[in-house]
């Protein structure tokens, strides 16, 4: 409650004032105002000798109509100062959605995107519904029943001295009122509890939908046996989460209603209070005075105490979900950027590292690299019902612990091989920084490394041409590109083809312009007629400093030269520079020397894994890269 009192003073300003002004003016009229003139106005009605006049029911009544319009501007002010939740709930999904795209990959695995997506739809709508609102809620509530015990002592009171008889209201509501408290009290802990499994029930139906809408395009690939799977499963987490529902909601009802069966009997028992005291005065039984103005507002207060002690009781349970609600979207945006903090770390030791530490700046080092997958699960522990049985796996990554030195030399075309596949890529991913390992992979601060996906997944109808062009391409740029590879350019990229889309992939990636880029056999995927192009293009990409070499190229119909034409002139132009002059790293793993690099040795480095990170009993060299002919074995040796 706090923290949305401040949120929203923070926010709105004084528009936050004047709607809570406008909304506690609502219980000072309807408890104050019209129950105190009705009693005067009866009592003035009843008994004209005693100072009762029609200037004095005028006055009561312009009173009245005074306090009504007050009431009117208040429920106006509030209204159009409280502010739209529509526009909370924007903002708190938007700052989920930055968060999350702040995460690295062992972090995004860990809170997988269902998580997110149950945190945006289903959490931030408790926010704005069952909290946001609550803040006035109570305040108006609270501000009800202490204006209703005012007007009690006031009328007890306004004689000069109290009575026994007149002051029992005022005593019954002290009674009651406490009384509803510590039962609310009493069950907090029980309603935490039916709404915590109510929401982690239903998250994991919410998860199963997400996956589904998530990858709806492979499910024609499902046998009937697994299409009925996911129907069966979607069954039994709906039936156990109608069963927590129904549970929580009974639960929560039954507290609304022991709140108003008190405010019930308090009526009651004030009703047959009133009558008797009525009815003695009336009869002569009793010489102290309590005339029908009395009994009227007696019951009108309490008629009132009992609404307010329900509305507060029905929102303190809305504060309850509230507040489980935000305390997991404050989880997932407190949660730690590992990948920042290591950024910070790392120019914090920049000076220390540059005199201290000295490294080839013409290679990627790795120094005692170590990397355990199975560390990675258990730096975020998440919590469920059944403690981490959520806990996802990572992918396609294994473990790795470096055993001999390993570098990767810059400036040329490294081919990676050794160990499988996960683990060649695993080594890709701590060199882009996908990965969190321990020891160091160090190169150049100027090197800038993107991990290339075969597939990209892109923004719903993001066409082709937007996206080369939000990734930094010209426009004439990105239709030159598209169409040297038969891309539509206008086309919606999630409709083309898988090797169109394939293609689109490399290309958004070259045009990003980093200095070095990491793939898996990034053209086996390519449709075969534009493979030799697409080797071509990263040939040029690589020889001739990145974006800019690209740029240089006249037309489409440049791309269609063999790449032993692009290399020829490539090579002849680069003699004339220095040896290093502004080249590219291109590193990529598969099972054998692609056929663009073969025919020229020169070009590239053969890198294996095997020894240096203990993959294999087989001798794999000395621990330094080599480049040139590949030996006897196929391969250059690290």
């Amino acid at each position: 409650l706090l923290y949305l009192m401040k949120d929203r003073m923070r926010d709105r300003g004084w528009k936050f004032w004047k709607a809570m002004a406008g909304i506690c003016y609502v219980p000072f009229h309807s408890v104050a105002v019209v129950p105190l003139i009705q009693n005067y106005m009866l009592d003035l009605a009843a008994d004209p000798a005693n100072g009762g006049s029609y200037g004095r029911i005028h006055a009561l009544l312009c009173i009245q109509f005074v306090s009504l319009l007050i009431y009117r501007w208040g429920d106006w002010e509030q209204t159009n100062n409280r502010g739209r939740t529509g526009g909370v709930r924007q903002v708190l999904r938007r700052q989920l959605l930055t968060k999350m795209l702040m995460m690295d990959y062992t972090e995004q695995c860990q809170y997988p995107g269902s998580d997110w997506f149950y945190a945006m739809l289903e959490n931030v709508e408790s926010i704005t519904v069952d909290a946001y609102w609550q803040v006035f809620s109570i305040t108006q509530s609270v501000l009800g029943l202490t204006i209703a015990l005012g007007v009690l002592l006031f009328k007890a009171c306004i004689g000069g001295s109290f009575q026994i008889s007149a002051i029992m209201p005022a005593v019954l509501f002290i009674i009651i009122t406490p009384i509803s408290g510590c039962l609310l009290w009493s069950r907090k802990h029980q309603i935490d509890d039916y709404i915590d499994r109510r929401m982690a029930l239903e998250e994991r139906w919410v998860k199963i939908c997400s996956w589904l809408a998530g990858h709806i395009r492979s499910a024609y690939t499902f046998s009937m046996t697994e299409m009925a799977e996911v129907d069966l499963t979607f069954l039994e987490k709906s039936r156990n989460f109608l069963q927590a529902h129904w549970a929580a909601r009974d639960f929560s009802n039954d507290t609304y209603w022991t709140a108003q069966w008190l405010g019930d009997i308090t009526n009651l028992m004030i009703l047959a209070w009133a009558s008797f005291m009525y009815y003695d005065y009336e009869s002569g039984a009793s010489s102290v005075e309590y005339s029908a103005g009395d009994f009227v507002l007696v019951l009108k207060v309490f008629s009132y105490v009992a609404k307010y002690a329900s509305k507060l009781t029905k929102s303190l349970v809305s504060i309850v979900k509230g507040s489980r609600s935000i305390n997991k979207v404050a989880r997932l945006l407190a949660l730690t950027e590992n990948k920042a903090l290591e950024e910070d770390e790392e120019w914090a030791n920049k000076d220390v590292e540059d005199s201290n530490e000295v490294f080839d700046p013409s290679a990627i080092v790795f120094k005692d690299v170590h990397y355990d997958a199975r560390d990675s699960l258990q730096s975020i522990p998440r919590a469920g019902e059944g403690g981490s049985e959520d806990i996802n796996r990572l992918g396609m990554m294994a473990s790795l612990r470096q055993t001999a030195p390993f570098e990767l030399p810059l400036g040329k075309i490294v081919f990676l091989k050794g160990g499988a596949e996960m683990q060649r890529l695993t080594v890709l991913a701590l060199i882009g920084k996908a990965l969190r390992g321990k020891g160091q992979v160090q190169m150049p601060r100027s090197e800038k490394a993107i991990l290339l996906m075969s597939a990209h997944d892109n923004f719903p109808d993001m066409k082709v041409k937007d996206n080369f062009e939000i990734n930094g391409a010209s426009s004439q740029f990105a239709q030159k590109m598209a169409q040297a590879f038969g891309i539509e350019a206008h086309a919606v990229i999630n409709d083309l083809a898988p090797g169109k889309k394939s293609a689109q992939s490399i290309l958004r990636c070259l045009m990003r312009d980093p200095t070095i880029v990491l793939a898996v056999s990034p053209w086996t995927s390519v449709p075969i007629d534009d493979q030799e192009h697409m080797q071509s293009l990263l040939l040029t990409w690589q020889l001739g400093g990145g974006k800019t070499a690209l740029e240089g190229i006249a037309a489409a119909a440049s791309l269609s030269e063999s790449h032993e034409q692009i290399a020829d002139s490539e090579r002849a132009k680069r003699t004339k520079m220095s040896k290093r002059a502004a080249r590219r790293t291109l590193i990529i793993t598969g099972e054998q020397v692609p056929t663009m690099l073969s025919a020229h040795p020169e070009l590239y480095a053969v890198c294996d894994i095997s020894e240096a990170f203990n993959l294999s009993e087989q001798s794999c060299g000395s621990g330094r890269h080599s480049q040139g002919q590949p030996s006897d074995s196929d391969s250059l040796r690290v």
